[in-house]
């Protein structure tokens, strides 16, 4: 893979941050989330879901896909950066 350059790097980063309403990822990202939903057969919305984890916590989906979301971006941009 040829090495991406910093200004490069820096516009994936801005389009793939939930923060961009140029490329309106955080609706991307909701709506990957209720293709994802009904593939499996499920019905509603992330902010009305929620898991309930080992400790009897309530997580909200939308807060675990959100993070899940960043964080993976983080990590795919960790790795884009550090190609040669």
């Amino acid at each position: 893979m040829a090495k991406l350059s910093k200004k490069t790097l820096e516009e994936i980063g801005d389009i793939l941050s939930r923060g961009c309403e140029y490329a309106n990822t955080q609706e991307v990202v909701h709506e990957t989330f209720n293709e994802s939903i009904e593939k499996i057969g499920g019905l509603g919305d992330w902010d009305e879901m929620s898991s309930t984890d080992l400790n009897d916590k309530e997580i909200v989906l939308q807060d675990l896909f959100e993070t899940f979301y960043d964080n993976m971006i983080e990590k795919v941009m960790n790795v884009l950066k550090t190609q040669e």
